[in-house]
């Protein structure tokens, strides 16, 4: 599951993805999602990535579509976690970069800093 720190992460990597139509559209069908009546904040905010990656798949790349969900849902909808260990991402790493090292030290959720 996707936690609070994990979006700052892919947020701070869509910054640079082109916003305009799409994105209105995407904040669009977030709000209209049938499945947006679950309970836990990590499946709504699952079922909100899996609608729009749907809508996106034949359109865009894997990364773009990444980068796009995640861009439109706002830091303060994932859950926030206790620190307990702390790895340094520079700012300027690719979202690939980023997910990488996350995974390789097994944090499933950070704080960070500029969000």
């Amino acid at each position: 599951m996707f936690q609070r720190s994990d979006a700052c992460l892919l947020l701070e990597g869509a910054r640079d993805f082109q916003r305009g139509e799409r994105e209105r559209g995407l904040v669009k069908i977030m709000e209209e999602s049938p499945r947006s009546g679950m309970s836990s904040p990590e499946a709504k905010l699952g079922m909100k990535v899996e609608d729009l990656w749907d809508i996106q798949e034949p359109q865009l790349t894997p990364t773009e579509k990444l980068n796009a969900c995640f861009e439109s849902i706002p830091v303060s909808s994932f859950p926030p976690a206790a620190p307990s260990q702390v790895i340094e991402i520079r700012s300027d790493s690719s979202l690939a970069e980023a997910v990488q090292i996350l995974s390789h030290h097994k944090i499933l959720s950070a704080t960070c800093c500029g969000c």
